[in-house]
């Protein structure tokens, strides 16, 4: 399912993470698929409408969510606990694992 989502965006994808229960192997019958995008900065708009588009025809319930470079960083250096440092702690690179790494 999550090779037809990456065929279903229509945005050059950059890093793409499952992260959350699934990234954890804790997931239920009724978890949804956490996935964080990371994109270059300035494209967010345009890969969230594209990311949403491809989710909603997905056949299980995904939760994406759309981040900048600039604004993972942001998260992942902040003090307080955030998303980010949770994709950072548990996660698989679905797509974009040299450029995951020169992020992190």
């Amino acid at each position: 399912m999550l090779s037809n989502f990456k065929r279903a965006i229509k945005s050059k994808l950059y890093v793409l993470l499952l992260f959350g229960s699934y990234a954890k192997r804790t997931q239920t019958k009724s978890s949804d698929i956490d996935l964080m995008v990371i994109c270059p900065d300035g494209l967010e708009d345009a890969f969230e409408k594209d990311i949403n588009r491809a989710a909603r025809s997905m056949p299980l319930p995904l939760h994406p969510l759309v981040f900048s470079e600039s604004q993972f960083i942001e998260m992942a250096n902040a003090k307080e606990s955030n998303v980010g440092q949770e994709a950072l702690k548990n996660n698989v690179i679905l797509y974009g694992i040299e450029q995951y790494y020169e992020l992190v």
